[in-house]
């Protein structure tokens, strides 16, 4: 009775293994033919019918999940190749990816995302998919391409990569050298010097010939420019403005910060202090990016942006640190940061309130234990005072600091003379007197005889990083980032991905306004 009942079951589980084994096989052949059958009204141009035919494809819970997500992912590409219907193709292939997260057809729905995207100029958003595809699908037929895509969308649109314009300088004309000849905008010049002035009409004349234009773009292919005798990377505009030119230099990010580092700080310094710096230089360059985004440039080449020379003082190890930081920025509530620095601190750094007229929740008054006291001392006469301050116009009798700040610098001073007193801001004193004589304004006076001794510590304004602190801080085993997030602030974060703020609302690089 057992055997026979044994054998019945045997019967009944082959029986209904075969039902099964015929239903997916009969599913599989109505699949193919579905397929065809829309291949077929796609070359006969019947595309409401092909998709019809991929739809009910999809809604056919007869098939394999993987089938049905074949089936939307190409009536989404019949929408968007056929009928250039791109907003319900978007739609379509963002159903696969919600529907269908587990099959590969959502693989090609992110990628085929990133590409229409891209079409859009989106790129943020196409980099995103492309992202979310290689991380999801690494096995996946386009995998390969898909990387290649990406490390080429990354290197087009990273932090590094975006252009610069930094002034060179104004008068009214300008002189350019090269190796190679000259293009004037896209006119071959066939001259390898570049002779610039102005119209009566204002407008630029190049080697004699009245362009009739305002602004020129002048480049030398593979060859670097020399204006005033120094050399510079990328390209010159050169730029109309209140009856003057302005000479700027149109330069990759990383190029311009392999030039400034070493400028702002001696390339023979601790690598993870010249790592400190690339990083502070970077942030600074990228908020003044953003604040002079509509101007005609973003800095200038001298102390008052970041001191930018050229090709010249470049330098292996500042190229380095510029290289190991690759795009790293500092980012706050995000934005970068103004990532203000200074030689030296002499023991406290400033709120810029006192200077600046306004709050940074990152750069904070606070004693710095890192950096060395750097103390120096100066005399001034009365006379050489009244001359500096007056030009002789008026007769000193008494000067003293008449308000501080937090750190205990001078915030004003006060000076008495025959024609009445006379109040002087204290970096606006610095600035008379000559940044490099009087270092900061970290200083007490002294009266003596006929003038005053002014006795001081730290060099520069002193605020935010200390590059001397930077460079004890290294020396005593920190890295870069604890340096930067020590003097500004550990609430900050580090990135490299291109700020959020360059890319308009649908997500394309703003790249009208920077260049």
């Amino acid at each position: 009775m057992t055997a026979k009942f044994n054998f019945s079951l045997k019967v009944i589980f082959l029986f209904l293994y075969f039902i099964l084994i015929s239903s997916r096989v009969f599913s599989q052949q109505l699949y193919i033919q579905s397929l065809e059958q829309a291949r077929e009204y796609i070359i006969e141009n019947k595309i409401t019918k092909a998709m019809n035919k991929y739809l009910s494809i999809s809604a056919d819970t007869s098939l394999k999940r993987e089938q049905q997500a074949h089936g939307l992912f190409l009536y989404s590409m019949t929408l968007w190749k056929n009928l250039e219907d791109i907003a319900n193709a978007k739609s379509a292939l963002e159903t696969i990816l919600s529907s269908y997260p587990e099959t590969e057809a959502a693989g090609d729905a992110l990628f085929s995302l990133a590409s229409i995207e891209t079409l859009n100029m989106n790129f943020e958003k196409s980099i995103e998919h492309l992202e979310n595809f290689t991380k999801k699908f690494p096995e996946h037929i386009r995998s390969k391409k898909a990387n290649i895509l990406l490390k080429a969308s990354k290197n087009l649109f990273k932090t590094d990569s975006i252009p610069v314009k930094i002034l060179l300088g104004t008068s009214k004309g300008a002189v350019l050298y090269s190796k190679n000849n000259f293009y004037a905008d896209s006119t071959f010049l066939n001259s390898k010097k570049v002779y610039a002035s102005l119209s009566p009409k204002n407008t630029i004349i190049i080697n004699g010939t009245d362009t009739y234009k305002k602004k020129i773009l002048i480049s030398s292919k593979n060859s670097p420019v020399d204006f005033k005798n120094n050399l510079y990377q990328g390209e010159i505009i050169l730029n109309e403005k209140n009856g003057k030119i302005e000479t700027i230099n149109l330069l990759k990010l990383g190029s311009y910060l392999k030039s400034v580092v070493p400028s702002e700080m001696p390339g023979t310094w601790h690598m993870e202090a010249l790592k400190a710096q690339a990083v502070a230089s970077r942030t600074y360059a990228l908020f003044m990016i953003e604040q002079n985004k509509n101007n005609t440039y973003h800095l200038e080449s001298g102390i008052l942006s970041q001191v930018y020379k050229g090709i010249q003082n470049m330098c292996e190890k500042s190229s380095l640190a510029v290289d190991q930081t690759d795009s790293k920025y500092i980012l706050f509530e995000k934005k970068p940061v103004l990532a203000a620095f200074h030689s030296n601190s002499g023991g406290y750094t400033e709120d810029p309130v006192y200077f600046w007229k306004k709050n940074f929740s990152y750069l904070k008054p606070k004693t710095d234990r890192f950096s060395p006291l750097n103390e120096w001392n100066i005399f001034f006469s009365y006379n050489e005072l009244s001359e500096i301050l007056f030009n002789n116009s008026a007769i000193i009798n008494k000067i003293y600091i008449s308000k501080k700040t937090s750190s205990g610098r001078a915030a004003e001073l006060t000076v008495k003379t025959n024609k009445g007193n006379f109040y002087f801001n204290g970096e606006k004193f610095r600035e008379k007197t000559d940044f490099f004589t009087v270092k900061s304004t970290l200083f007490k006076i002294d009266r003596v005889k006929n003038g005053i001794k002014i006795r001081g510590r730290g060099f520069g304004h002193g605020i935010g990083m200390s590059q001397w602190g930077a460079k004890a801080m290294a020396e005593k085993g920190y890295s870069y980032e604890q340096i930067v997030r020590y003097y500004y602030s550990d609430k900050i974060t580090i990135v490299n991905k291109l700020p959020r703020s360059f890319f308009n609302n649908r997500g394309d690089l703003l790249l009208t306004k920077l260049f």
